[in-house]
């Protein structure tokens, strides 16, 4: 899925490949470590513009994920379609397979959704256990702390945990934010995965970092 580098996941928020991920600016995601394209820099957050500092938490992560496996458009579509799919199959199965003419049709319009969509969740659950137990065992057994800076068109993924810190600018970002409930994520070309916790800005706002990166051509 595209789903399991943010925060530390490869394209989905940690995780699988996570290590620390996004929020960091690591292979997919959080951490800063290994993030894919950035080049090092200093910490300092003087001259930032915004500052988001958070520790991690399995909550999040299963937050992070979940926009990836169950509300991006496709997904959306696909899951309708599947519950179409069961729906039609259960009607067959009631009316004795007459509305499908047969009975093993009917058995696969009932069996193959309901597969496919048991399938996603336990993905879904696994990819969030494995993500942040991976961010415990690559922190020593404790959560991982990012904190992210904004400011002159670069963003510094500082990686508390480890010391690491990567530097990217703007232009290595699709240019479109991701929101859910409380995170937004930024997804760099390179498939890596920045979230940041619109509750845990320590200088600037949830409100005001929005509306920053509109003015910067994000959308």
């Amino acid at each position: 899925m595209d789903a399991d580098r943010a925060s530390g996941g490869r394209d989905v928020d940690t995780g699988a490949d996570a290590g620390g991920g996004a929020g960091g600016g690591g292979r997919d995601a959080d951490t800063g470590a290994d993030a894919g394209g950035g080049t090092s820099g200093g910490a300092g957050g003087d001259g930032a513009l915004f500052v988001n500092h958070y520790t991690h938490s399995k909550a999040y992560i299963r937050e992070y994920a979940a926009y990836f496996y169950f509300m991006k458009l496709p997904r959306i579509i696909i899951n309708i379609l599947l519950v179409l799919m069961a729906i039609i199959g259960a009607l067959s199965l009631a009316s004795g397979y007459r509305l499908l003419g047969e009975r093993v049709l009917t058995i696969l319009y009932v069996a193959v959704p309901l597969t496919i969509m048991a399938m996603n969740i336990y993905r879904f659950y696994k990819y969030t256990n494995l993500s942040f137990k991976q961010q415990l065992d690559l922190n020593n057994g404790a959560p991982f702390e990012a904190r992210i800076e904004i400011s002159g068109g670069h963003i510094t993924l500082n990686n508390m945990s480890t010391g690491s810190v990567s530097k990217m600018g703007f232009e290595q970002f699709k240019p479109r934010i991701a929101m859910t409930k409380n995170l937004y994520i930024l997804i760099s070309t390179s498939k890596l995965h920045v979230m940041l916790r619109k509750d845990s800005f320590e200088k600037g706002s949830a409100a005001g970092f929005l509306q920053y990166m509109i003015g910067k051509g994000f959308k």
